[in-house]
């Protein structure tokens, strides 16, 4: 029986792994996994059946963008130990890639369905939805929030996020506490005797402090308008404030809720009886 026949040829390799032949004679130049035969008249590479289990291996490394030259150091060294530790290793960054791509997938969720809302409904109406428990990083201001300084008072709130740690998700790898697409807006909240005003972040739970508030889950009504609505929204709400000593108007200014471009946002008032 001759050599060849007990091996795998460089075609049947290809089909039993879904590597191309170009890929497989790629990993041989760069001195990652060779034919353990290669027939010296013809030029014919064979594999042994054992090497489809390494050629897989490399497939999982190119996926994970692994650097091909680590990858050869690891197996021309031929050392069992350092082979372990090379996986232990690359495992936990597998891992970790693997949360940060669910936490990306929610991302997309969260956008898809504000897109989805905003097929519901029309403008300048008012509407009720169920709503999530929400917890909020407050930064009071001391007077009624203008529109056109929304941007200078949302930069300082990041200021003064970042100051209370927050930053410490992308440092610590606590890919769970990322949400899918936070709430960011202003808050009006009334009282029988006075008002105050804030603007907000959302966070999670694990990441509120004092200057938070949480907000349960439940029916709220809303309305969604192309111009921000904040100031008269004592009046939009009149009727679902009749006999209510507390509220609170809740604004956020949405990038997709727009019916028709992607520059245009939308504004969603929230009312929430306290």
């Amino acid at each position: 029986m001759s050599r060849e026949n007990e091996l795998l040829s460089i075609g049947e390799v290809a089909k039993l792994t879904g590597v191309s032949v170009q890929a497989l004679r790629y990993y041989e130049r760069k001195n990652i996994i060779k034919p353990i035969y290669t027939n010296a008249d013809s030029g014919y590479r064979y594999y042994s059946p054992d090497q489809i289990y390494f050629i897989q291996l490399i497939v999982n490394c190119v996926n994970l963008d692994i650097p091909l030259k680590e990858l050869a150091g690891v197996f021309n060294a031929d050392d069992m130990s350092g082979f372990r530790d090379f996986f232990v290793k690359n495992k936990e960054a597998a891992e970790r890639k693997a949360r940060l791509i669910n936490a990306s997938i929610n991302g997309f969720n969260a956008v898809l369905a504000r897109i989805e809302i905003a097929s519901l409904y029309s403008f300048g109406e008012i509407y009720s939805r169920e709503y999530p428990e929400k917890v909020y990083f407050l930064k009071p201001y001391n007077q009624p929030i203008k529109n056109e300084n929304r941007l200078k008072l949302f930069l300082e709130m990041a200021q003064e996020m970042h100051g209370n740690n927050f930053n410490r998700i992308t440092t610590e790898d606590n890919f769970d506490e990322l949400l899918g697409l936070p709430d960011f807006g202003v808050i009006s909240q009334y009282s029988s005797s006075n008002a105050s005003y804030f603007i907000f972040g959302e966070v999670t739970k694990q990441m509120a402090t004092d200057n938070c508030i949480s907000l349960p889950a439940g029916a709220y009504f809303f309305r969604q308008d192309k111009e921000s609505q904040l100031e008269n929204a004592p009046e939009i709400f009149k009727e679902h404030i009749k006999g209510v000593d507390s509220f609170m108007i809740i604004e956020t200014e949405e990038p997709f809720l727009s019916k028709t471009k992607i520059n245009q946002p939308i504004y969603e008032l929230r009312l929430i009886i306290l």
